[in-house]
């Protein structure tokens, strides 16, 4: 039929649309038109379409319009059974090719169509164009490749019923096509995944095609696949829903791959997830001919987009030159395919690291006709490697920087590698590590393998070890505590990667601070009584850190230093040590201990020399020394509120290990305990004494303010009852009454605003005095008078060598010193003594002054209170408990002279009596003279 359609221009004005550009024109084109097959007629040089018949719209889905004038290989996408060289060359050869080919419709279905290809040639004998014949047989070549198709293939109905179960699936799932057709499609579907199931289906049912869908199904035996799955609904002629057709991928191993490497990356290794492949077809020029959708997606474009460049605009700039140069000896013919590593631009602006493999494909002639490019996105594995690198150099810095012992070995117990920190935390070399002498196992004591045995049964079920505590033995025999974790690095072949950490100094501070609270508990259980706690203290430090130890104080005079305790757990040593360092009091500038004073540091001699071994007893005492044996010794100062008040000596003998740094920090530290310890407990004695001198204080007040007021009710009494009997009281007796009366009133208001200056001097008020012009030698005849009638039994004289002296005092209270100095030569002197007070006027550089003595010839005060005589509470010990007083008269008085500008002075001999004396300013001095 076609080889006598006539050749006739004038059809394309008759048919317009039917027009074949420079090409004769077909007559009979009505009954193409009409075929039952789908034919199309091109160009036979270059496949351009001229003719698109009504059956060849419905079959491949393009309109006459859209197919006209393009290429229909390109057009249909279609995939050949041979190469297309080869199909032309056997239509040139014979006129005729058959074949079945796969075509691709606008809409993505692929067709599998019976092609007749017949050429027809010009008058010449030149091929002028081919005509094509097309048939579907889709479901035929369908049916083929589903029986073959490597992924497991099956229909269902809208019930969920299977329909259909290709080889593939049996070798899958393990059911035959008999087996599953009929049942359910739950037969494959884990309970956990029947709600995904059911909504896989109602989006199927709606008509979505569901894409690469991963999850789990359940095989004949009962165990779970991984698979991906894609699902396309099927359709009945109206275009209903009526099923749906599945695709099955088992990607049990890519999933097993994609855990692995999880589990690599936890364990410092690096892995590579599997992606999909792109695929180009470049023109010999390096236009893209064709993309598919995954080498879109890796880079971000349409596939629009990427037909319209070339593979240059997306090369790095630094890759190119080198893609140019192997592109040109693929052209060549120098080689037939490369592979290399490049980067790819993304439209993002961000860098897309490929493996891609480059193949030249050529024609039927030998002519290149395009280049197929394969590309596998390779940006994870290639930052993964820069991670890793950065990686394995921070691991090797941190093994480099030997902060913690780290190791290499298996689970075995062999130690393959370590670094130089955990060498020296347990004594070996490296030479010892490379001969193999390095075992876990060897270096941890029986009783905590079972800890170690635990923990590599958590490391095998997690991957990892949490740290715990035990210890290693060192080469030289010691143990050495240490916290350890590790992580399994290779499953398979057992190899861990270890961290150890010494704890030694954790656990001697733990240890000190334990010491230390027993300490504390031990030194306060003594009820603040020095003698014991001075024996509790040595006896725990010696127990603690001994052999032996010894407790020095600080005399009052800084002079000294007094043993106060010592303690060895020896008897005879002890005697030795008594003998040595404790029979009597050394001075601060001798040996050893002295040095601590001078220094105010601690000492430790670990190992004494003999020359530094004598230092600890005098030259008599060496011999002895030398039989004690002492060869560690270790000393620290007592300091309370930065003064050195004392020392606290240990010592060891031999054979017993030497003292160390460690040792010598925490002698400190219970040095410090135990001299807190002591300033308790003399502040205890302390306040104890203030009580006493509180309760003296108040009993002597008490007695003095009850004379004065006996006396008063005494002569008020003895003048009223004069009143009864007589009726009257004689003028004189009335007089001398009163007078009596008003100077034990002056008497007692003297002690109270005595009193009150004290209090007001203890809490940091100054006295505020009302001066005045006074007559000292008037004063003191007063004085003297009311003394002398209130102490019969003495005899009190006042010597003056002036008239007056006059000077501006505060005249109740300069009484009031008098007054003190009175009734203290009273009380302190014998009955039937004389008691003198001294007047006289007295010039010197300083100006002129008034000079008050008072002597008496009592007790006298011992010359070692007579410095602190004049302080509040301050009492003569050879008064104390024998005769009552308060101890603030005194105070009392020297604050009034200080505050007149004078002083008081006081001479006295135990036994022989005192006097003193006090210098009043008459009118020049100043505040800075001193009479």
């Amino acid at each position: 039929m076609l080889a006598d359609i006539p050749r006739n221009r004038q059809a394309d004005q008759s048919h317009p649309s039917h027009a074949l550009p420079s090409a004769p024109t077909w007559q009979p084109l009505d009954v193409l038109e009409l075929a039952q097959e789908a034919i199309v007629v091109r160009n036979a040089d270059g496949g351009t379409i001229r003719f698109w018949n009504r059956s060849a719209e419905l079959l491949y889905g393009w309109s006459r319009q859209e197919a006209l004038g393009q290429v229909a290989h390109r057009l249909l996408a279609t995939q050949f059974p041979l190469p297309l060289c080869q199909i032309e060359a056997e239509l040139r050869d014979t006129g005729r090719w058959q074949g079945e080919l796969i075509h691709t419709t606008p809409d993505g279905r692929r067709l599998t169509v019976a092609s007749r290809w017949i050429l027809q040639r010009d008058e010449q004998g030149r091929p002028s164009a081919c005509v094509e014949l097309g048939t579907d047989v889709t479901d035929r070549g369908l049916a083929a490749i589903i029986a073959s198709a490597y992924d497991a293939i099956y229909g269902k109905d809208l019930d969920g019923t299977i329909t259909s179960w290709n080889p593939a699936a049996e070798r899958l799932y393990g059911y035959a096509a008999s087996e599953a057709i009929g049942q359910s499609i739950e037969l494959i579907v884990p309970p956990d995944r029947v709600q995904e199931l059911a909504g896989l289906m109602r989006r199927s049912h709606q008509g979505e095609r569901i894409e690469d869908w991963e999850t789990v199904r359940r095989c004949k035996g009962g165990q779970l696949v991984d698979v991906s799955i894609s699902i396309s609904p099927l359709t009945d002629a109206t275009g209903r829903v009526v099923g749906a057709a599945t695709i099955t991928r088992d990607i049990s191993e890519r999933k097993r791959a994609q855990r692995w490497l999880r589990e690599s990356e936890e364990r410092f290794r690096t892995a590579f997830d599997q992606v999909a492949v792109g695929m180009a077809h470049l023109a010999p020029d390096g236009r893209r001919l064709q993309v598919n959708q995954r080498f879109c997606d890796l880079l971000g474009y349409t596939r629009e987009e990427l037909l319209h460049g070339t593979f240059q605009e997306l090369t790095h700039p630094d890759d190119l030159p080198r893609d140019l140069d192997h592109l040109q000896r693929l052209l060549a013919g120098e080689i037939t395919s490369y592979q290399r590593e490049k980067r790819y631009l993304r439209k993002n602006g961000s860098i897309m690291w490929a493996n891609l493999i480059t193949t030249l494909v050529r024609g039927v002639e030998g002519e290149p006709t395009h280049f197929v490019a394969v590309i596998e996105d390779v940006t994870e594995r290639k930052e993964a490697e820069a991670a890793l690198r950065a990686s394995e150099r921070r691991y090797q810095r941190l093994i480099d920087s030997n902060i913690v012992g780290i190791t290499i070995s298996d689970l075995d117990g062999h130690i393959m590698d370590a670094n130089d920190a955990l060498l020296q935390l347990v004594g070996y070399s490296r030479e010892d590590l490379e001969r193999g002498l390095l075992r876990w196992d060897v270096l941890t004591p029986p009783e905590y393998l079972p800890l170690d045995d635990r923990a590599i049964a958590r490391a095998r079920r997690s991957g990892a070890a949490a740290p715990w505590e035990k210890e290693y033995i060192r080469k030289d025999g010691t143990r050495v505590p240490v916290l350890i974790g590790f992580a399994v690095l290779d499953e398979a072949a057992g190899t861990i990667v270890a961290f150890i950490l010494d704890l030694t100094e954790r656990k001697q501070a733990e240890n000190r601070q334990r010491a230390l609270a027993e300490a504390s508990r031990a030194f306060t259980a003594v009820n603040l009584q020095l003698p014991v706690l001075f024996d509790t203290v040595a006896q725990y430090v010696a127990e603690r850190l001994g052999d032996g130890s010894v407790l020095y104080v600080l005399s009052e005079d800084g002079e000294r230093l007094e043993p106060m305790s010592l303690y060895d757990p020896d008897p005879d040593a002890r005697a030795i040590a008594r003998e040595l360092f404790a029979e009597a009091p050394r001075r601060t500038n001798e040996g050893l201990v002295g040095r601590v004073i001078e220094t105010e540091q601690s000492l430790l001699m670990a190992q004494l020399s003999s020359d530094e071994v004598r230092l600890l007893a005098r030259p008599d005492q060496w011999p002895v020394l030398e039989r004690f044996g002492i060869h560690s010794f270790a000393a620290a100062p007592l300091c309370l509120k930065g003064r050195v008040v004392g020392v606290l000596g240990v010592w060891r003998r031999t054979p017993r290990q030497p003292y160390t740094a460690d040792d010598l920090v925490l002698l400190e530290d219970l040095a410090d305990r135990a001299a807190l310890s002591i300033d308790n407990a003399r502040l205890h004695q302390h306040v104890e004494a203030a009580v006493r001198v509180r309760d003296d204080v108040l009993g002597a007040v008490s007695h003095d303010l009850k004379n004065p007021i006996t006396a008063i009710k005494f002569e008020s009494q003895l003048l009223a009852r004069r009143v009864e009997r007589r009726g009257m009281v004689d003028p004189e007796s009335l007089v001398e009454g009163l007078r009596h009366i008003d100077a034990m009133t002056r008497r007692m208001t003297g002690w109270i605003d005595e009193l009150l200056d004290v209090a007001r001097l203890h809490t940091g008020q100054e006295l505020a005095l009302e001066r005045a012009p006074t007559d000292l030698v008037e004063l003191a005849r007063q004085a003297v008078s009311d003394h002398q009638r209130a102490a019969p039994q003495h005899r009190l004289n006042l010597t003056t060598a002036v008239g007056q002296l006059v000077g501006a005092y505060d005249a109740p209270r300069v009484r009031r010193v008098l007054d003190n100095l009175l009734s203290n030569a009273v009380k302190y002197s014998p009955a039937g003594c004389d008691v003198g007070l001294e007047l006289s006027r007295v010039e010197n550089a300083s100006g002129m002054w008034a000079v008050l003595r008072v002597v008496d010839r009592g007790m006298g005060i011992p010359a070692a209170d007579q410095p602190r005589i004049f302080e509040r509470f301050q009492r003569g010990a050879n008064v104390i408990g024998r005769i009552a007083g308060t101890g603030i008269g005194l105070a009392g008085a020297a604050r009034i002279v200080e505050l007149h500008m004078g002083r008081i002075e006081v001479h006295s001999q135990e036994g022989e009596g005192s006097t003193f004396t006090v210098w009043l300013p008459l009118a020049a001095a100043t505040p800075s003279a001193t009479p």
